[in-house]
């Protein structure tokens, strides 16, 4: 069984909106994961966001 480990690429064109990274981490949702250095950078992209 394949399992995939997420970059943060993925993650941030995901919350971007982009369909073929939200296709994807649907078809696979059961066999993704990311690192815990993939989620300090993600977490640290939206705190530096400005906000609406």
């Amino acid at each position: 069984m394949k399992k995939y480990l997420l970059d943060s690429v993925i993650l941030i064109d995901h919350f971007n909106n982009i369909s073929q990274a939200t296709n994807f981490i649907k078809k696979n949702h059961k066999l993704c994961y990311i690192s815990a250095i993939t989620r300090a950078e993600v977490l640290t992209g939206f705190q530096n966001q400005p906000k609406p």
